[in-house]
């Protein structure tokens, strides 16, 4: 992975992390920008806040946030938090979440293609 390959310490993961990381929605229909999808969605109540997320994925696995999605996926008829940590050892760990309920739909170790 090219992570892992950059990574050879603590201080250039958290740069390589501060680098990566990202909060992307998927866009509305209606024009409606990421940000304010997102922030509607949670103000409405249909979705819970980021934070939420980004500490269950952290109680499952120790590690760094480098990235951080918001998608709406078919598959699910919901909106899905996508939260990918790395570890210490340099692996890349991706947790879906749905973002109305909570409810973990994957945990695994990304792979190298």
């Amino acid at each position: 992975m090219v992570l892992r390959s950059i990574v050879g310490n603590r201080a250039a993961t958290s740069l390589v992390a501060l680098v990566v990381f990202s909060v992307a929605a998927v866009a509305d229909p209606d024009g409606e920008d990421d940000a304010a999808l997102a922030r509607r969605l949670f103000s409405s109540g249909v979705i819970k806040p980021l934070s939420y997320f980004i500490e269950r994925a952290h109680a499952l696995r120790d590690g760094l946030l480098i990235e951080a999605k918001l998608e709406y996926e078919s598959e699910h008829d919901a909106y899905v938090y996508e939260i990918y940590l790395l570890d210490d050892s340099g692996q890349v760990w991706e947790m879906e979440f749905d973002a109305a309920t909570g409810e973990l739909y994957e945990y695994e170790e990304e792979r190298e293609d």
